[in-house]
């Protein structure tokens, strides 16, 4: 009971009674300029409501229809000023908390007092997530206006309002993450802007996919339409179907925001902290235990006969922490240095000896996850299982042999960082470059049929270009153990210089 007890207390202290946070509040609101910006917010959004309003008095009489539609593209367009006005503040809000202090050096000064990690980020995190809600807050008159004019229901307006402020908290938590990152402000902020942009393009397009696979009647949609920033006119009272109970889509929403918060907190914590530090330990289970969940999830949703690469798609997005768990070198803290190429234990540590085996098992979770979701959709558990031996051992060799590249340019440069964008590069040539000339070939061929790229077409799993899965198995299957043995060797060739490293690169 002493351990839930004290437990709960932390927890209070850290979300309720938070120094930072009440420090960070009367900061931001001295002066004048916070009244400023907030007036011109307001001026802005009641401009609008006023220019609607006369707009749309001035076109004498229309039908009820007509004027329905009106008023539901001016709630429609509030909502999307709103969403723009939450993708673009959260980021920038949030992207140089952490960096500055460290340009600063108070960093060192701030944990030598009796401050843990974890309160001091979910500090600085709703010091950043309180502006959301004041946006959200502000525009209130507005949003009333469209209710009664008749353009939108209470139950819209606030469900709308906690799917946006659910946005925020993500996209805060996620500049915060990559603010312990970054090296300098500027650089923090173009990547939380890029990181912002790939979210909002991931739920509208996966929404919009999932949509239109699943085929659902009625208000059923998949529950990324209520994290979509521009779609909450039609996240407005949808559900999802699981089992016989509908459960409302910004509940799920809701849980996804708190679930992505939670794992970037620990990500950003992970960095914060030293060798062997509880915060990474638990940051690499629940990404083992998140990536089996949002598998069976996407599995459950789509039914279909994709599995095959579908966990394929699944652990795509892995590219963004791929250097970060496989890169090592003497330029940075202990946690960095080579141990080994490969240990179990090391995947749960955080050192770059656990980087392949914690791909495998990110792997082995989306792959019975996303059987086990399709199963509970279709009462079909692992089909074609042949098949997907092809596409599992193409993924495998896949994720080895982007490993071995980070190896590889992790034992020639001795430096992390070096290291991390170099494997990034390649990663990015190596998506890109050969697939557009196969293109270009076939595209400026006289004769198409005399050329095939389908030998050629190694990401053929993530493209498959029309082909039926049968028939690309046996190249996935090539291309899998190809990858696999060029991994084996380039890892081999990098172990045996991470043994013998160069005294310059020794710090």
């Amino acid at each position: 009971m002493s351990i839930v007890a004290g437990w709960l207390l932390r927890n209070k202290e850290a979300y309720l009674t938070n120094a930072s946070t009440a420090r960070d509040f009367r900061s931001q609101l001295r002066g004048n300029r916070p009244l400023l910006l907030w007036g011109t917010y307001l001026f802005i959004l009641i401009g609008f409501g006023t220019l609607f309003y006369a707009v749309t008095s001035s076109e004498g009489t229309m039908s009820v229809a007509s004027l329905q539609r009106e008023l539901q593209g001016f709630y429609n367009t509030i909502m999307n000023m709103l969403g723009l006005m939450v993708v673009v503040v959260a980021p920038a809000l949030t992207a140089t908390t952490i960096v500055s202090e460290r340009q600063k050096r108070s960093l060192d000064l701030i944990f030598s007092a009796p401050v843990s990690t974890k309160y001091y980020l979910v500090g600085k995190m709703i010091s950043s997530y309180r502006y959301t809600w004041m946006l959200l807050v502000l525009s209130l008159p507005v949003t009333s206006v469209c209710v009664v004019l008749g353009g939108a229901t209470w139950t819209d307006v606030l469900t709308g309002y906690a799917n946006l402020s659910f946005i925020g908290i993500i996209l805060t938590s996620i500049a915060l993450a990559l603010s312990t990152v970054a090296i300098k402000p500027v650089s923090a902020i173009v990547w939380s802007y890029f990181a912002t942009f790939f979210v909002v393009m991931f739920t509208w397009t996966m929404a919009s996919f999932l949509s239109f696979a699943s085929m659902r009647s009625g208000r059923e949609l998949p529950f990324l339409v209520s994290l979509s920033p521009f779609n909450q006119l039609n996240a407005a009272g949808a559900y999802t179907q699981i089992g016989w109970v509908q459960i409302p889509n910004f509940v799920l929403a809701g849980l996804t925001a708190l679930l992505v918060s939670r794992i970037m907190l620990l990500g950003a914590s992970s960095v914060l902290s030293p060798f062997g530090a509880l915060d990474t330990k638990s940051l690499r289970v629940h990404g083992l235990v998140y990536m089996f969940v949002v598998a069976v999830g996407v599995g459950s949703a789509l039914g279909s006969g994709s599995t095959h690469i579908l966990y394929t798609w699944i652990t795509f997005p892995l590219i963004a922490i791929v250097p970060i768990i496989t890169c090592f070198g003497w330029d940075l803290e202990k946690k960095f240095w080579p141990d080994g190429w490969f240990s179990i234990r090391a995947a749960i540590v955080g050192t770059p000896a656990g980087g392949l085996p914690y791909l495998l098992g990110l792997l082995a979770g989306a792959f019975l996850g996303s059987n086990l979701g399709v199963g509970l959709a279709t009462m079909d558990v692992f089909p074609d299982l042949h098949l997907q031996l092809c596409y599992l051992t193409w993924a495998l060799g896949l994720w080895a042999f982007i490993w071995a590249i980070g190896r590889g340019c992790s034992s020639l440069y001795n430096g992390v960082k070096t290291a991390r964008t170099l494997q990034a590069v390649f990663f990015l040539v190596f998506l890109t470059v050969p697939s557009a000339a196969v293109s270009m070939i076939v595209a400026f061929t006289s004769q198409p049929g005399l050329v095939d790229p389908t030998p050629l077409w190694y990401l053929m799993p993530l493209y498959p270009l029309g082909l039926p899965l049968a028939e690309g198995a046996p190249g996935a299957l090539a291309w899998g153990l190809l990858m696999l043995l060029a991994a084996l060797y380039i890892g081999r060739k990098a172990e045996h210089r991470a043994r013998n490293p160069k005294p310059r690169g020794r710090k």
